[in-house]
């Protein structure tokens, strides 16, 4: 089911950086752990929305374990630093080049969003032949 991976491996966020260029830095991570995720799931697609809600309610519920600098709200929009960048992996940040979307394995396909204005992303995963 698409995020035991993550519940699995929360423990790797515990010692996170929020340094972007850090090694373990926090979006690294929970990238790895994603694509991670979704090469599991394959052949199965997951869309953005779906896996920011799921990915965001595993680590709300563990957020204990984060480090606290993940938890602070940030000013500009009251939201927890963990729920910005969370949600930045799976939409605007995908298609950086160390994004999701560009990992090996991992295919996708930007659709209209008909839930609300913009678009999502449909990832999926494609296993080794």
């Amino acid at each position: 089911m698409f995020g035991d991976v993550l519940k699995k491996r929360l423990y790797e966020l515990q010692k996170s950086s929020l340094k972007k260029s850090d090694y373990n830095a926090f979006w690294r991570v929970l990238r790895n752990i994603a694509v991670e995720d979704i090469l599991k799931i394959a052949p199965l697609k997951v869309d953005s929305d779906i896996a920011i809600a799921i990915y965001y309610d595993i680590l709300s519920k563990n957020e204990g374990i984060l480090p606290a600098t993940l938890r602070m709200k940030l000013n500009s929009n009251n939201q927890e630093r963990f729920r910005v960048v969370n949600r930045n992996l799976w939409s605007s940040n995908a298609f950086h080049p160390e994004g999701i979307a560009n990992q090996p394995g991992i295919k996708t396909l930007v659709k209209m969003n008909e839930n609300r204005k913009g678009k999502k992303i449909i990832f999926w995963g494609e296993k080794n032949k």
